[in-house]
């Protein structure tokens, strides 16, 4: 039996600031526990590595040929921990969805003047691998589309369209206005219906977003919640489209009479018309007709 604790650190989107998150960890835990990925792709490979996934796992049609993660996963004890970034917690969830005993863990980074905080990652190692090893696991609670796992939001419209613009012009000086002048111009209103076994709702909206309904104490990643937000967003007049802006920039969305804020009971279904997505900030394709269904992880945090 195996008993290693692997570091994943992601390099998308910042490969300067994974570097230096490398380095730093480097002072307090063997480079042969460090792995630093570039896409999902990667993280697959680990799993491949450690023999928890088949190599033709994208491929396979034969279901029941197919290992369960969950199963293998529990005859390891492994654990694999996410480093700063709550993307790569999620496609760890992705690929061990009803995994439990503490097999995957967060560990938090904190920057002072661009630079890691070594004091307090020192600090968060000692007390993730003391929970690690009294198994100290916290239940997550999760959203799932299109096996996609998303840990805050799940959003359609307007803020979906402003995300994916944002990839391509982030490099550019001002890119953020150009991404924002872009999304304005380019918009459409859409359709939307959504449903659960009790409760229905449909319109024309500009923006959608499901997320945990959670106590007004919890700011912390982990989310523990039975029902699920929805906020609904009518088109704003003209001449008060400033204040929607204002509102979605600075995330004071309330309940009036452009914004809608309702609660279901998941899994929910949602039909619309062709519109853009995201899962927590990240662009997703989903189908004109698509399920929302709540699961839970366990995790060290």
């Amino acid at each position: 039996m195996r008993n290693e604790i692997h570091y994943i650190i992601n390099a998308k989107t910042d490969k300067k600031g994974a570097e230096c998150i490398r380095k730093s960890l480097s002072n307090y835990v063997s480079s042969s526990q460090i792995t630093v990925i570039n896409s999902n792709n990667e993280l697959d490979q680990i799993f491949i590595r450690d023999n928890l996934i088949s190599r033709d796992r994208e491929h396979d049609q034969n279901k029941e040929m197919e290992k369960d993660i969950s199963t293998v996963l529990g005859e390891s004890f492994n654990t694999y921990v996410a480093v700063g970034d709550n993307s790569i917690l999620a496609g760890l969830a992705e690929r061990s969805i009803g995994l439990a005993g503490g097999k995957l863990a967060f560990l938090p980074i904190e920057f002072e003047n661009k630079k890691v905080n070594k004091i307090k990652l020192e600090e968060n190692i000692k007390k993730l691998e003391e929970g690690i090893n009294k198994n100290n696991a916290n239940e997550q609670d999760i959203l799932i589309v299109n096996e996609r796992v998303g840990l805050k939001t799940i959003g359609l419209g307007f803020e979906a369209q402003l995300i994916g613009y944002l990839g391509s012009q982030m490099k550019r000086r001002f890119g953020y206005a150009f991404a924002l002048l872009k999304t304005i111009y380019n918009f459409r209103p859409f359709y939307v219906k959504i449903y659960d076994n009790i409760r229905s709702i449909e319109g024309v909206y500009w923006m959608v977003t499901f997320s945990p309904e959670l106590k007004s104490n919890q700011k912390s990643i982990i989310n523990r919640f039975k029902n699920l937000k929805v906020v609904l967003v009518k088109p704003y007049p003209p001449l008060k489209f400033s204040f929607f802006l204002f509102h979605l920039m600075t995330n004071r969305l309330k309940k009036s009479k452009y914004v809608n804020i309702m609660t279901f009971r998941g899994p929910v279904m949602i039909e619309s018309t062709p519109v853009k997505a995201h899962i927590d900030d990240k662009p997703f394709k989903q189908n004109e007709i698509f399920k929302i269904n709540l699961d839970q992880i366990s995790f060290v945090y």
